[in-house]
């Protein structure tokens, strides 16, 4: 056991992962693992969501005209959307204007930053839920599978199927779909607000988005495939090297292989760790762009 080479033990899972799959096709096949009653819980979590990205772009929205009249009073004499403003208040003093505007304010960015709290804690809260009851069902038919399917796979590599493969699918692809919402939302609102008050402005803008968008996907989706498929290669690499020098220590130690196992080790693990360190920043980079 402790002489077998580690690099081939990740085929012991079976076949490898397919081709790159179109991105409607990768988003279908993960929607697909999602329960109904998921699939409705995350319709109604998407709603939610589009409330809370209003209520962000309500709330720096108000910004800009109570800036503007705390910088110029004035302007709400006039014409215009704060001359509309102080018409529909009563026309009261100027002061009291002002106070109001920032209390309106206030109260829009209190209830933003109360909604993206409460969403976020619900996008947690449903990932953790369907990691559980798919973590769950896949357990279940691995140990009601017939003995024969176990032949030649190998139980460690299909205890990280179970555990982290599944953490991946949930974080990594249902609460990050969720984000790519608000995101879009969000985006979708701003660039609206920004052809109610300017149509050339907002077509401009709503065209250089699309594209940095598109051209932004399209460069990182292949290093993102490229850095996901490399972790989960490593991670193999490693539970099985970490296993064989734990199970074999009275090999290791009469052979006096203690150094090679534990630099084989870390070279899997540094692999593992670079490739997450890299997956976190490309992934990140698209919605700062």
């Amino acid at each position: 056991m402790v002489s077998r080479p580690v690099g081939s033990a990740s085929e012991d899972v079976g076949a490898a992962p397919a081709g790159r799959q179109p991105i409607v096709s990768a988003i279908r096949s993960g929607l697909a693992l999602l329960s109904p009653r998921e699939a409705k819980r995350a319709v109604g979590l998407t709603i939610a969501i589009a409330v809370a990205s209003a209520l962000e772009i309500a709330a720096v929205t108000a910004v800009l005209p109570f800036v503007n009249v705390v910088i110029q009073p004035t302007a709400i004499h006039t014409p215009g959307l704060l001359a509309e403003l102080y018409r529909r208040a009563g026309s009261p003093p100027e002061g009291q204007f002002i106070a109001l505007l920032g209390f309106t304010v206030i109260v829009l960015m209190v209830l933003a930053a109360v909604g993206t709290w409460v969403i976020l804690y619900l996008q947690n809260r449903f990932a953790a839920s369907c990691q559980t009851r798919l973590a769950r069902e896949l357990l279940d038919r691995c140990i009601h599978a017939p003995y024969s399917w176990f032949l030649g796979r190998n139980s460690l590599l299909l205890s990280r199927l179970v555990y982290d493969d599944v953490v991946f699918w949930s974080r990594a692809f249902v609460q990050r779909l969720m984000m790519m919402v608000n995101d879009i939302l969000v985006i979708a609102m701003g660039v609206a607000l920004v052809l109610a008050l300017s149509r050339r402005t907002g077509l401009l803008v709503l065209t250089v988005v699309a594209l940095l968008a598109a051209a932004s996907v399209r460069l990182t989706r292949p290093l993102l495939t490229r850095l996901a498929e490399r972790k989960r290669v490593a991670l193999d690499e490693t539970l099985l090297t970490a296993n064989q020098a734990l199970t074999g220590i009275k090999d290791i130690k009469l052979s006096s292989r203690e150094s090679y196992f534990s630099e084989l080790f870390r070279a899997a693990y540094a692999t593992v760790t670079d490739a997450h360190a890299g997956l976190n920043v490309w992934q990140e980079t698209p919605a700062m762009i």
